[in-house]
């Protein structure tokens, strides 16, 4: 058996062939099935051949010595044809003449007339090409409607190029896909296997940009085979199961299934022993997860860990300005359970009202570490941790503010920072897409922590006008409601900015 695949994008061409062929369990055997046909700067075309081997290799032969035009006398062969269709053409003559010749006495021993070719390439001047053609001679030309041609073994491989491949995909990730899609011929039919040869063709250049053998044990490709064997099965186990009994049992045992799932879900919420921050750990508890409560003070992690499930929570001490402890706080994580799928960057802190020329540079600094500087190093340690665990990815919320909107009155440092937290959130999520790392921010406005009791206490809070007053506040659970929400997402959706806030509050229109 042979499988052989044909991918011509935008950026250029792909063309994948296996080595192996047999007459017979006992008789394997390695022979090359992608020739290339190459002049650098004027014309390059490869031919991936499929069937039986004699007829295939007899139709290379007959187009490299050449065939004789009958008009003009001259020999016709590839390297001379003036374009990629006439090319074409002399390919199907060729397999007619081979068939011509010995068709006849292939069938007198009752053997099929079976072979079948990819041919692309592309002559200078004129566009990259990629067809088939037939045991007959007659060919299709590829379009980038399907910008892809198998032949073989074709429909273990073919479901992949399906769902991933279009004509706009870059060139290397066409090489990816077509390698998997080998991969999935390979595991599902023992008549296809390595070597594996490889050629990609850039468009416009006329000359092989990678011309490759894929040897068994290669690192990159025993790396790819397993990563993708990986990545099914963790998709496999990350789908509920179906839920097809009467109504009833089949809501229970969904909403079962999904509990399951969080169970075996890690989480690590910083600034967790008091207000949000043990809001959020609370609901990520309820929801099945096991929380990694991390903060300065021992006590009030201990005490939010009571409040939750019986051995749902790991307390850890860490100062969230020290990047050392931080540090050893990922590693802690990683030690004790392997993995990290999702990180509550909330530690956060004010510095005194003061007149913004007042403001000690130390006291801008000491902010700046804490809101800024810390969840900037925590998201750092949870990269490296959910690129590299299997099933790959996770999910990063950051504690944002309503005032990165709109600030308060003598603000300069924490609304600074919750500004720059804003940017840190677009891009870490752009950079964590390659790893499968999604990345949002709560914005939150008046929850009831210790932090905006003077929100209720006393004169009030500051407003713009110079005046004080109280404003409403809402309960932090709201806020840990929709941290959990978020954290439940599948990691192909995010919520990018969510705000919850006091209804009542001053914020939307004028006060």
């Amino acid at each position: 058996m042979t499988y052989c695949c044909g991918i011509l994008v935008r950026d250029g061409l792909v063309m994948i062939a296996d080595t192996r062929t047999n007459a017979g369990l006992d008789n394997v055997s390695t022979f090359r099935k992608l020739h290339i046909f190459e002049k650098p700067g004027d014309r390059i075309m490869a031919i991936a051949s499929a069937g039986n081997l004699a007829i295939s290799q007899s139709v290379l032969s007959t187009l490299t010595e050449g065939m004789e035009d009958p008009h003009s006398g001259e020999l016709e062969t590839l390297m001379n044809a003036p374009t990629m269709f006439q090319a074409a053409q002399r390919i199907g003559r060729a397999i007619r003449s081979v068939h011509a010749t010995e068709g006849e006495a292939l069938r007198a021993e009752d053997i099929s007339f079976d072979v079948s070719f990819l041919f692309g390439g592309q002559i200078k001047g004129s566009r990259m090409r990629l067809f088939m053609v037939y045991t007959a001679g007659n060919f299709i030309e590829c379009t980038i409607d399907t910008p892809y041609l198998q032949i073989g073994e074709h429909k273990y491989g073919k479901p992949v190029l399906d769902r991933a491949m279009h004509y706009d995909v870059e060139l290397y990730e066409a090489l990816k896909t077509g390698l998997i899609s080998m991969d999935s011929t390979m595991r599902s039919n023992l008549g296809v296997g390595l070597p594996i040869d490889v050629l990609v063709v850039r468009t416009d250049a006329c000359e092989a940009d990678l011309n490759h053998r894929i040897e068994a044990g290669e690192p990159y490709f025993h790396d790819l085979r397993s990563r993708w064997s990986a990545a099914l099965r963790a998709a496999h186990q990350n789908i509920p199961r179906p839920p097809y009994k009467n109504e009833t049992e089949a809501k229970t045992k969904y909403e079962e299934t999904r509990m399951t799932e969080a169970t075996s879900k890690i989480a690590l919420v910083t600034g967790a022993g008091t207000g949000v921050g043990r809001a959020a750990s609370l609901a990520l508890m309820d929801k099945g997860y096991t929380v990694v409560l991390a903060g300065r003070r021992m006590e009030m992690l201990e005490e939010t860990a009571k409040l939750g499930p019986a051995g749902k929570s790991l307390c850890v001490s860490a100062d969230m300005a020290n990047p050392a402890a931080i540090a050893a706080l990922f590693d802690k994580v990683k030690a004790t359970y392997g993995r990290l799928d999702v990180l509550f960057n909330n530690a956060g802190m004010g510095a005194p009202p003061v007149n913004f020329e007042d403001l000690p540079l130390e006291q801008w600094q000491a902010v700046v570490n804490t809101n800024l500087t810390a969840p900037f190093l925590c998201t750092q340690h949870a990269f490296r941790i959910m690129k590299d665990q299997t099933p790959r990815g996770g999910r990063i919320i950051n504690n944002g503010s309503i005032s990165a909107h709109a600030p308060r009155p003598f603000s300069a440092a924490y609304t600074s920072t919750k500004h720059a937290i804003t940017g840190l959130t677009k891009s870490s999520n752009l950079d964590g897409r390659m790893y499968d790392i999604a990345v949002g921010q709560v914005d939150i406005g008046n929850a009831a922590t210790p932090m905006t009791d003077r929100m209720v206490n006393g004169p009030g809070v500051l407003q713009p006008d110079g005046t004080t007053k109280h404003e409403p506040r809402m309960d932090a659970k709201a806020v840990g409601d929709a941290v959990a929400y978020m954290a439940g997402l599948p990691l192909d959706a995010n919520v990018l900015f969510m705000t919850v806030m006091a209804t009542k509050m001053p914020f939307v229109g004028r006060g």
